[in-house]
């Protein structure tokens, strides 16, 4: 799994560019056909009138067509930031894997009523 990381208008901090890929490898737990990770990290410079951090992550799968999961998270605080990306992008894959399982089940059992 590969995490890209891109700043905007600020540069590369070592912490939280360590940080987020600790949280981010969190999710291979739940699927082993995520091939990248992409986030965007953005500082806005007007903090006074809004969040002063916003992140937006996508998902993206071993065929790399469109993303399988998006979350976007703006916060003050940049862990608070990337906690909140990690668990809506958490939320959103572990209700995947449910949906996929009961799937599987209902076709299996279609197909043993069948024969």
């Amino acid at each position: 799994m590969h995490i890209d990381i891109r700043y905007h208008p600020l540069k590369s901090k070592g912490d939280i560019a360590a940080y987020l890929e600790k949280e981010m490898k969190k999710l291979s737990k739940l699927s082993k056909y995520i091939s990248t990770i992409e986030v965007d990290i953005v500082r806005n410079k007007h903090h006074k009138k809004g969040k002063a951090l916003s992140m937006r992550a996508a998902v993206h799968s071993v065929d790399k067509h469109a993303p399988l999961f998006y979350a976007e998270s703006s916060r003050d605080e940049e862990c608070e930031a990337v906690d909140e990306l990690v668990s809506e992008l958490w939320r959103q894959m572990s209700s995947f894997k449910e949906k996929q399982k009961t799937f599987d089940r209902k076709r299996i059992r279609t197909i043993q009523g069948k024969e």
